[in-house]
């Protein structure tokens, strides 16, 4: 005996639609998603062709920039999107950083996406309106840097411009950037851009370095390991994480069991100043010797 359930016209649409075409064993997802107010979000021939390069990772990138998202932390999204989306937020929610993208978050997983005009936050290189936030621990905005390059000339004022940009200067970076991620990312940019409109020889000489010294590169870090006491739960090592993130750390990992933390640093940075930000932020930490 087979029973055969009947949808509405109105049930069926709410759905959103999953179109699977089997064209060979790694299977092509066509993907029509929906905005979480209801924008049709369509598979883009960018997808398409990074997907066609990764096809193991496709529910990693960006349905509508073929861009790879980055990993947000739940805790990151529920400070930057409105309360009663919450019960929506989880674990497979990416963060895409393209400029030019409309997209903040998706889950392809979930099926849903948030376009740029559904968070409350807006990230500073998708944001074109003034004021463009730039340093949201500081709450520091590019017109801010711009001013005190062009207008005020940035000679008694050098030591401000490296405190609003040098990722060192904020420890919640994973809540306070919609990205989960430190501004040191693009500040070396925007730094840059208003560098090219100075003309002074000598100014530009010292502005230089410090975006030499925000951008670093990968043969300028060094690695480093903490005692982190005070963690009792994986929240704590998340907490931690972060942290080290925010100011520029890479490749952070923590175990609670050994209550340690072990990064790659910058080495503008002193391994006693990453112990200090990991202290500040509840839990108390020393630089491990050898």
């Amino acid at each position: 005996m087979h029973t055969i359930f009947r949808l509405s016209e109105s049930a069926i649409k709410s759905f959103t639609v999953l179109f699977i075409t089997f064209q060979s064993p790694y299977a092509s997802v066509r993907l029509m998603m929906k905005s979480v107010k209801g924008k049709r979000v369509a598979e883009s021939a960018e997808y398409e062709k990074a997907v066609s390069r990764d096809r193991s990772n496709a529910d990693k990138y960006c349905l509508v920039c073929g861009t790879k998202g980055t990993k947000v932390f739940p805790t990151t999204m529920r400070n930057h999107v409105d309360v009663r989306y919450w019960s929506l937020v989880d674990d497979t929610y990416r963060f895409s950083p393209e400029p030019d993208c409309n997209v903040i978050y998706y889950s392809n997983a979930d099926g849903l996406y948030f376009f740029n005009d559904e968070v409350k936050t807006p990230y500073a290189l998708k944001e074109m309106a003034s004021p463009r936030p730039v340093c949201y621990c500081m709450g520091v905005t590019e017109e801010e840097i711009k001013t005190e390059i062009l207008s005020k000339g940035c000679c008694d004022s050098l030591e401000d411009i490296e405190e609003y940009t040098r990722a060192g200067t904020g420890k919640w970076c994973f809540v306070t950037n919609p990205s989960g991620k430190c501004c040191r990312e693009y500040l070396p940019g925007i730094v840059d851009k208003f560098l090219k409109q100075v003309k002074e020889p000598h100014l530009r000489l010292k502005l230089t370095d410090v975006a030499n010294r925000l951008s670093g590169s990968g043969d300028d870090f060094v690695d480093v390991a903490l005692r982190v006491e005070g963690m009792t739960c994986e929240s704590c090592a998340t907490t931690v994480r972060a942290t080290l993130e925010s100011i520029g750390a890479e490749s952070p990992s923590v175990s609670l069991k050994d209550k340690k933390a072990t990064a790659r640093i910058p080495k503008t940075l002193r391994p006693e100043d990453v112990a200090k930000a990991v202290s500040d932020a509840g839990y108390e930490s020393s630089v491990m010797g050898g």
